[in-house]
Formats: structure tokens, C-alpha cells, sequence
């Protein structure tokens, strides 16, 4: 009996202690976030609650976010969040709104002014925040520029002391003796600024375009303002590097930049005399040989000079003279041999030999 007792007490003590049992902190969705002191709390004792809420930026879509503890155990979270969506922004008179990245939270929307009107106050950057669009939308108003500063040397025309209405036109001169440097109309833009920047006036005087053994030959004379235009020439004997035709620039300088005159080099020549000789022996073979003299004057050949015999024509010469110079004495001698002989034979005196018709 009292065995039993003790088994039904032990039960009994394991039950409430299992059902007693605590909850860690809950975790929700991540758009979702513990409400009030719930955040502060590490454990939550069985049977407590905890209630969730929609993070900034977000809405409740419907359910519950309050969840109870049981033996160590959370019961489910119901509770749906969305993005807010912040809407229209409203509308501007003479410009557009736009959303390029939607309405919901966190987006930003733009105004564009209509062609001739500017933005003015408002503010720079407008997003959807929690409690809507964070904010003023601008004005559009219609476009001025007001006044340029006079300018050294010039003028703009037309003057007025009221603000220049949008695309209005200023047209820039200069005083006698100057020339402007930039463009000579600037027109009133869109954000209510000149455009382009305005010219200023300057003095151009090129100085004189002298070069070292070159001359003036043609164009402009002192005083060389803007684009003068001039042509130079070197000396007799010289040479031009660079351009002959220089334009005086805004900035006072001489374009493309003076040239320089510069010594024309020696050039070598070679020329080539040839000398035709001709000699005759007493027999009836006659050799004709033409004797070469060739004088050099400098180290480079004319392409009209002709070419003389090269080394091997020069050696098979020698070679055939060499030959044909004993054969030829070889015949005279029999020639002059068989002449005597016969002359003997006949009883005649060579002097006195006669020829019959």
C-alpha cells in the first residue's frame, strides 16, 4: 500500500513538473518584431504570452500575434505583415510625378518640370517612409536667369536689369583692337543659368615671325592681330623644316609654329669618260681594242652613267688576247716567210715584183 502511494506521488510530481516547464524567447517572421517588454525578455514562463507586431514599414494583413507558452512550446503566430504603400504624392503644376521604383516603403519618386519652368523649394529627395511620403513636393516656376557681370573690353547686348526668361538670347562683342575668345552668344538654360560661359576680350599681337636665314615673302604685316596670316621662305643654300604658312593665334602665338632653315647637304657625284682607241696592223687581221679611262670625282654614280665591265668580263679579255695575239704574230711570220721564199724562187727582187693584169 504504501508502495503504491509512493509510485502515484512520483507520477503525479513528473506530470506538473514536465507541464510547468518554461519558453525561450519567440522568434516571428522577419518583417515581424517582439512588442512592448516581450523584447526585453530572455524566458518565458509556462503559460505567459508574447505578442509580436509588424516591423517599421510594415502592415498588419490580419491574424493574431500573440502566442502562449505550453510545457516549453509555442503556440503558432498568425499574425501577416506587408509593405506599407505611401500612394500618390500628390500632383505639381507645371511638372510631372513619377515612381520609377513603385509606392511601397522605402521607394523614392521623382518631379520633372515642364520645358521652360524650374524647380523650386521642396525637397531634394523624397521617400516612402512609415508614415507616408517624407517631404515637400517642389513648385514648378517659370524658367529666369538673372544678369551676367559686364565684361573688360566688351559688350552684350540687349541690357536689362529684370531677370532674362528661359532660352533668351545674349550676344558678346569687343572693343576695337580686341577679339573674343569663346563664343560670341550664350542663351539662358534650363536651370536657370548662361550657357555656354561668357566670352571674355582679349589683345592678340603676334610678334614678328623672324627665322634664322629665312625671309617674309607674303601676307599680313605688323601688327599681326588674330588669324593674320603670313609666308616665310628660307635663303638660297637652305632648306625648310616645317610649315611656310603661319596663322597668329588667339593666345598671341604663330600655328602650326616657325619653322627653321637648315643647310642643304653636299651631294656626291661620279662621272665616267670613255676613250675609244683604234689600232692597225700590216696584215689582213685587224684588231680593234678601245682603251677605258675613268675619273672619279665623287663617291655617288648618276643613274645615267654606264656601267663598265665587270671583273670577269675583264679577266676572259685578258685571256683572249692572250691567245689570239701569238696566233695573229704566228701567221704574219709564215705569211712574211712564204712571200720570201717565193720571191727567191722567181729570181725577183721583192722591190721589183710586178703584178701581172
Amino acid at each position: 500500500m504504501g508502495f503504491t502511494h509512493f509510485l502515484l506521488l512520483s507520477t503525479l510530481s513528473l506530470g506538473i513538473s514536465v507541464q510547468a516547464q518554461s519558453c525561450s524567447r519567440p522568434v516571428g517572421r522577419p518583417n515581424m518584431q517582439l512588442k512592448g517588454d516581450d523584447i526585453l525578455k530572455d524566458s518565458f514562463p509556462d503559460g505567459s504570452t508574447a505578442t509580436f507586431e509588424c516591423a517599421t514599414g510594415y502592415r498588419s494583413d490580419g491574424g493574431s500575434g500573440t502566442v502562449t507558452c505550453t510545457a516549453g512550446q509555442w503556440s503558432l503566430l498568425e499574425l501577416s505583415c506587408t509593405k506599407k504603400n505611401c500612394g500618390s504624392a500628390g500632383d505639381v503644376t507645371n511638372g510631372e510625378v513619377s515612381y520609377p521604383e513603385g509606392s511601397l516603403y522605402g521607394a523614392k519618386l521623382t518631379v520633372k518640370c515642364n520645358d521652360g519652368y524650374m524647380p523650386v523649394g521642396g525637397s531634394k529627395n523624397i521617400f516612402c517612409r512609415d508614415n507616408g511620403w517624407e517631404g515637400r513636393l517642389p513648385s514648378c516656376e517659370v524658367t529666369t536667369c538673372s544678369p551676367p557681370p559686364p565684361i573688360s573690353n566688351g559688350k552684350f547686348i540687349p541690357v536689362q536689369e529684370e531677370p532674362y526668361n528661359y532660352r533668351h538670347s545674349l550676344i558678346y562683342s569687343c572693343d576695337r583692337d580686341y577679339t573674343l575668345n569663346g563664343t560670341s552668344t550664350i542663351v539662358c538654360s534650363e536651370n536657370g543659368q548662361f550657357a555656354p560661359s561668357p566670352p571674355n576680350c582679349v589683345k592678340v599681337n603676334c610678334e614678328e615671325p623672324e627665322i634664322k636665314n629665312g625671309v617674309w615673302v607674303q601676307g599680313a604685316r605688323p601688327p599681326y592681330g588674330h588669324k593674320a596670316t603670313v609666308t616665310l621662305q628660307c635663303d638660297d643654300g637652305f632648306v625648310m623644316e616645317g610649315k611656310a604658312t603661319q596663322i597668329c593665334q588667339i593666345n598671341s602665338s604663330w600655328s602650326p609654329g616657325l619653322p627653321t632653315c637648315k643647310t642643304i647637304p653636299t651631294t656626291p657625284k661620279t662621272t665616267t669618260t670613255t676613250t675609244p682607241t683604234t689600232t692597225t696592223t700590216t696584215t689582213t687581221t685587224t684588231t680593234t681594242t678601245t682603251a677605258t679611262t675613268t675619273t672619279t670625282t665623287t663617291s655617288v654614280k648618276k643613274p645615267t652613267d654606264k656601267e663598265g665591265p665587270s671583273g670577269d668580263a675583264k679577266n676572259n679579255n685578258g685571256w683572249w688576247a692572250l691567245i689570239l695575239i701569238p696566233i695573229a704574230i704566228g701567221s704574219v711570220a709564215i705569211g712574211l716567210y712564204q712571200y720570201n721564199k717565193k720571191k727567191k724562187s722567181n729570181g725577183l727582187r721583192p722591190e721589183l715584183v710586178t703584178v701581172k693584169q
